[in-house]
C-alpha cells in the first residue's frame, strides 16, 4: 500500500477510535492497514517523527517492535486529514 495512503487510514482509525472509550487493539495491526511489519513499523515512526501521533513507540532490532499505550491523534494529525478532505472535495483541482 502506498505510504500515504496507509498514513490517512491510521490517521482516520486513530480519530474515529477518540468515540470509544475502549481503544480496539484488535485492528490496530499491519495486516488491518494492509502493511507488512517493517512497513508498518516504518510507517508509525514517520507519523511520530512529524508529530501526527502520540502514545505509539518504534523500537528496532533485529526486527521492528511497534507498541502503544494509549495512542491518538495530535492536532497537527488532525489538521493534516482536514487539509485532504478539503483536497478531495469535489470541485477542486488542488492547484488552487
Amino acid at each position: 500500500m502506498d505510504n500515504f495512503k496507509a498514513v490517512y487510514r491510521i490517521l482516520n482509525f486513530l480519530k474515529k477510535s477518540e468515540q470509544f472509550d475502549e481503544f480496539d487493539d484488535e485492528n490496530f495491526t499491519a495486516g488491518h492497514f494492509e502493511l507488512n511489519s517493517r512497513q508498518w513499523a516504518l510507517v508509525l515512526e514517520r507519523m511520530i517523527d512529524e508529530g501526527i501521533i502520540k502514545g505509539v513507540s518504534v523500537r528496532w532490532g533485529a526486527c521492528a517492535e511497534v507498541s502503544w499505550v494509549h495512542p491518538r491523534i495530535t492536532m497537527k494529525g488532525l489538521i493534516y486529514l482536514a487539509e485532504i478532505h478539503e483536497y478531495r472535495l469535489p470541485g477542486k483541482s488542488g492547484s488552487e
